[in-house]
């Protein structure tokens, strides 16, 4: 939900009105989109509802077989870990950035 809230503040940053255009969000955002009024469509629902519309002409079953297909031709030993893909360096403010690698290291 927090991911919602901080668009609805860009919005509001920005001069736009959030009632403007449809959301497309999660659906444990949509508390908070109905507490605000929002138009929006949780995009996790429509990938397992019954509205075929979202998967055009070709429908569900073949845009989920299109999909698979592409994730299981990647071969194993290219695909990074979550983490490694992730991972980030952080300097330590206090010392400017000048303690040793191994100790100022996080992990994503």
């Amino acid at each position: 939900m927090g991911d919602l809230i901080l668009l609805c503040v860009a919005a509001e940053e920005l001069g736009i009105d959030k009632r403007d255009f449809r959301w497309v969000i999660e659906t444990r955002s949509a508390p908070w989109a109905r507490h605000l009024g929002l138009d929006h469509v949780c995009y996790d629902e429509a990938l397992l509802g019954t509205d075929e519309s979202w998967f055009g002409a070709a429908g569900r079953e073949a845009v989920f077989r299109e999909v698979l297909d592409e994730v299981l031709a990647i071969p194993e030993n290219q695909i990074e870990s979550w983490g490694r893909q992730r991972e980030i360096t952080m300097h330590n403010l206090f010392f400017g950035g000048k303690l040793p690698r191994v100790v100022g290291r996080l992990l994503g």
